[in-house]
């Protein structure tokens, strides 16, 4: 990822930071909106990754195992060569599976062997809160009831540089494996934003269009919901299909929802296929709470070939946990 900030997040993430330098971490984390937006997009590309290589052991490991099942309902007198065989190849993909596993795990040894395990903790502030990190799979915070305990910063540290700061117990979410992938998918659809600009419409309506595109190619998109809606004919697909990218990229995915919803509902509309693809990537932001939406309509785009995202939405598919899921049931 490009972030301005990466070395420095990389380095929290992988507990290369001194006491005094977690410190300083957290106090950005906790003043800096996009300082933090950064972090939590680079967490997450770690924990993708992780679940990436997961998923490729599993499914060579799966594959075999299907294969031999098949095998031996065909072939029931097997000769004892051919499972000889059969043993060297699944012990080749758990050579495989071990030789990734074993550098992992030394990478992760050499990286920390300085520094303690990270910690998970919960920063409050009179003005904002922030969500702890840790390096373990718990769900549930170590419980730090003040910044001066011993054991979790150096008493050398100058505590005035974070006032009526407390450590409290929470519970985590959760990574939501599905928005990391629809992080990775989502495109602004630059040519659709090319074509809006040439639609006809009133003097009055093509300024406030104009002006529209111009706050969502700035990246502002509040300002572009507010002079969209101005616009009188503002129930049209177009201008629906902008404000659902709008609310996509302010991160209400709910609102996003409505408004490519309202798109999809009607086949007759233009752009209805590209409101039913960015639909999909609001319904992964919002798992577990739309699992039933996602999993209808990402099987819907996976069976239609003639649909122009059905490649996109079999490569989202493959990669998202919900395959794994099908497959285990499959086994099963």
């Amino acid at each position: 990822m490009e972030s301005s900030h990466f070395e420095l997040i990389e380095k929290f993430l992988l507990n290369q930071l001194d006491s005094n330098e977690k410190m300083k971490f957290i106090k950005i984390l906790n003043e800096d909106l996009d300082f933090k937006k950064e972090y939590e997009i680079q967490r997450l590309e770690h924990e993708a990754m992780e679940l990436l290589i997961e998923t490729e052991i599993t499914q060579e490991i799966n594959s075999y195992r299907t294969t031999r099942e098949t095998e031996s309902q065909l072939f029931p007198k097997k000769l004892k060569s051919e499972h000889i065989y059969d043993l060297m190849k699944l012990g080749k993909y758990l050579s495989i599976a071990a030789s990734i596993t074993g550098l992992i795990i030394i990478s992760i040894y050499l990286l920390n062997k300085n520094n303690s395990q990270v910690e998970r903790y919960f920063v409050t502030t009179a003005n904002d809160s922030i969500q702890g990190i840790s390096s373990n799979s718990s769900d549930t915070f170590i419980i730090k009831d003040s910044i001066n305990e011993k054991n979790l910063f150096d008493e050398s540290i100058n505590k005035s540089i974070l006032p009526d700061i407390n450590i409290v117990k929470v519970n985590t979410q959760k990574i939501n494996h599905y928005a990391v992938l629809a992080k990775n998918f989502y495109t602004i659809p630059k040519s659709i934003i090319n074509r809006l600009k040439s639609i006809e419409s009133s003097n009055e309506d093509e300024s406030k269009m104009g002006a529209a595109l111009n706050s969502f190619e700035t990246k502002n998109f509040k300002k572009c919901i507010d002079q969209l809606s101005q616009i009188k004919n503002k129930n049209e697909s177009h201008i629906l299909f902008l404000i659902g990218h709008s609310y996509y990229n302010l991160g209400n995915y709910k609102e996003a929802v409505l408004n490519f919803k309202s798109i999809v509902n009607d086949t007759l509309l233009p752009m209805n296929e590209e409101a039913k693809w960015y639909l999909l990537l609001c319904y992964a932001n919002l798992q577990p709470e739309y699992k039933s939406e996602f999993e209808i309509l990402i099987n819907e785009l996976c069976s239609d070939q003639e649909n122009q995202f059905y490649e996109k939405a079999v490569q989202f598919k493959d990669a998202s946990p919900l395959n794994r899921v099908e497959l285990k049931n499959k086994l099963e």
